[in-house]
Order: C-alpha cells, then structure tokens, then sequence
C-alpha cells in the first residue's frame, strides 16, 4: 500500500528537511506494516509486532499532520494539556487529527467513516500491553486482527 502525498514533499527531499522527514514518517509506515504482516504469517514475534502495527498508523496520522501544518503547540494550550505534554504523543495525537481534519473542512469522508479511528486506541492499548505487560498473550489471531483494523485506517487516511 502506497500513501496519498502532495507532490511537494518528494520534489525537495534533498532541500527541505521537513519534507524528508515527511517522507521518512510514510516509509517508516509502510515498512512497520510489511514486518507484521510478515511475521504474523510466520506466527512469530507477535509482541513486536503489535508494536510496528501501532507505529504504522500512529506515524502515519504524524505524517497528515505535519503535512497540514498542524498547529500542534497551539492545539495542547487550547486544550488545557499540560506544559509537559509533548507534542504528537500518544494520548493526544488521534484528538489532533480530528481536529485538524475538520479545521480542513475537506468533508471528503462521512463521520460514520472517521469513527473508525477510535480502532486507533484498541491499537495502542496492545502496543501497551505488548510493551510493558509481563503477562501478555498474544496470539496469531490477535495479531492478524489488529492488523486488519491497522489497514482499514491506513485507507482511510490514505483517502484524505
């Protein structure tokens, strides 16, 4: 699956720093997606790989809001956040992205559709679980629905 990218971001990558981080965030995207689908094939590492299914998206929703330029420091002090919170952290990222989609107003997608990002927090709540849970579990079929719900948001903001 190839993401949706204005022609900007590829045309300057030697030039424009920003620009190739933009593009490093897609790759990195990309290539987290392929390991665990990979791997799940395999039955293996199924820990890591609720990790990079997480990462996927969560550098991929980074991506659309840098790409739109995303007041991200403005956003955490209209939001009450604490100074300490940094900006595109875990908790607060998919609050970003809704709001930075709809200041867009591209209006391109149904809100029926947009409610599948809440899947984003089944998303993090296993790469918790796989990170930090001693006890944690993981199973093939775990593993291979995280990732289909990880693809169904990956189209959808490929479709933004």
């Amino acid at each position: 699956m190839r993401f949706k990218s204005s022609s900007c971001i590829f045309a300057h990558c030697e030039k424009d720093k920003t620009a190739e981080y933009k593009l490093n965030l897609i790759d990195k995207s990309e290539e987290n997606l392929r390991l665990a689908q990979k791997h799940i094939s395999d039955d293996a590492y199924l820990n890591s790989i609720a990790s990079r299914i997480y990462y996927s998206v969560f550098q991929r929703l980074k991506y659309y809001l840098i790409a739109n330029n995303f007041d991200y420091t403005n956003f955490l002090r209209s939001r009450g956040y604490d100074k300490k919170e940094r900006e595109y952290s875990h908790g607060t990222i998919p609050v970003a992205f809704r709001m930075c989609y709809f200041k867009q107003a591209k209006g391109n997608i149904p809100i029926t559709e947009l409610q599948k990002m809440d899947r984003f927090f089944n998303l993090y709540q296993a790469r918790i679980d796989a990170d930090y849970n001693e006890q944690s579990n993981f199973t093939k079929r775990r593993a291979e629905n995280l990732c289909i719900d990880a693809e169904s948001l990956l189209e959808l903001l490929n479709r933004i």
